[in-house]
């Protein structure tokens, strides 16, 4: 099997004050990053925050752009910060209660009272708004793949399930096999990614996907202002070497057409 790609696109949650503001420009960004893609015969795996679902759910007209992204072939995922986001961005969701989260030294009671929005199953209803079929994303499981949600199989957290050991034969974004976990009673699937919107990240991303001879490399970029132009480069790059778009999938496709193996960690 020849070598195969995916591009995700993460839309960063947010709230407060300046949330419909960010939200708006991420919104306008997405719709030129899909141009862009469409042009090139790509498919996206567009992953956003369940603060998303409130930003277009009484929007007739996004609701609507979200549709035709659909439509074209674009698979619409999840995005989530948990508790353990590194910038203390988490986006307000977990079923931990407080006392477990300071317990595990992550952040403070306070902070945790000025940032908690809901449990799991109130960040799966604001997802549905936007996409009642949702199943597959990136959820910042890295660390502790029980803050899932249980509807999310597909995800693209993947270098780092399971042991150190096992996780270090799968560098990030180049996935030989799918690697599966049964979690909560649920079989899940991960691949991993690898950061391509800034130049530094960007060069090595090309070095390593022209040496690869198969399996699937996964990428993402960010619809931020900051990350739609390493996003515009790195298009061209792949439609360099894939002009009529046939290696092109979606992190969904991958899994469910089983264009990989699957590998089983503990």
């Amino acid at each position: 099997m020849s070598k195969l790609y995916f591009v995700a696109i993460h839309t960063e949650p947010t709230s407060g004050s300046n949330a419909s503001r960010l939200f708006e420009k991420y919104f306008n960004n997405l719709k030129n990053i899909v141009i862009k893609a469409n042009d090139n015969n790509i498919k996206l795996t567009l992953m956003c925050p369940a603060q998303l679902g409130g930003f277009v759910y009484n929007n007739p007209s996004r609701l609507q752009t979200i549709t035709q992204w659909k439509a074209s072939g674009h698979e619409i995922a999840v995005h989530r910060h948990s508790i353990y986001h590194t910038d203390n961005c988490w986006d307000g969701y977990t079923n931990y209660t407080k006392e477990e989260v300071v317990a595990l030294g992550v952040m403070t009671g306070r902070m945790y009272d000025r940032k908690y929005i809901g449990n799991l199953n109130q960040f799966m209803t604001e997802v549905y708004k936007f996409n009642p079929q949702s199943n597959s994303g990136c959820c910042n499981d890295e660390r502790d793949i029980n803050d899932l949600p249980n509807e999310i199989i597909y995800d693209t957290c993947g270098k780092k399930v399971g042991t150190i050991n096992q996780i270090k034969s799968q560098i990030s974004g180049v996935n030989k096999d799918i690697l599966t976990k049964t979690v909560k009673g649920i079989k899940r699937y991960w691949l991993s990614h690898y950061k391509i919107d800034q130049y530094e990240g960007q060069e090595i991303g090309k070095t390593t996907y022209n040496n690869m001879r198969n399996g699937v490399f996964g990428s993402i970029a960010h619809s931020t202002d900051n990350g739609i132009d390493g996003y515009m480069t790195w298009i061209d790059f792949l439609h360099s070497k894939d002009p009529n778009g046939s290696k092109s999938k979606t992190l969904s496709q991958i899994i469910v057409d089983h264009l990989i193996p699957e590998r089983p960690v503990q």
